[in-house]
Parts: structure tokens; sequence; C-alpha cells
């Protein structure tokens, strides 16, 4: 189901990935977010889509993607 906000002239039809929507007076101190997202099949749109198998593989080999050193 797809959820639409509407705030004046603002229409967010999609937050994803530690986003935030602020409206108004904000205030954010040291706020920090990561993400990783890996996807065997892409994205997917349309009508009538067929998928021939079920099996999907993903191959990370990495055993760090990013090194983030945080602040002491």
């Amino acid at each position: 189901m797809k959820t639409e906000i509407y705030l004046g002239k603002v229409n967010v039809t999609s937050v994803q990935n530690n986003a935030v929507l602020n409206y108004g007076e904000s205030s954010f101190l040291k706020w920090v977010t990561r993400s990783k997202v890996n996807s065997a099949l892409s994205r997917v749109s349309g009508d009538g889509n067929v998928f021939e198998s079920r099996l999907n593989l993903v191959n990370d080999p990495d055993l760090f993607d990013v090194i983030i050193k945080t602040p002491k």
C-alpha cells in the first residue's frame, strides 16, 4: 500500500534507510546513520512480471564493506 503524506506543498511518497522528515524547527546533534543493501533481484516494477526461479544469489565476499571510525 502506497503511503502519501501531504504537508502544504511537500509530497512524500517514500521514506527509507534511516530517513527523517522534518517540518518546522529541528535539531539533530551527532546523528549518524549507516546502511547497506544487497539485492539479488534489484527493483521490479510494472505489470505481468514473471520469475522463472525462486532462487536468488547474492555474492558479497567483502569481510567489511566500509570501515567506520567513530569519534571518542
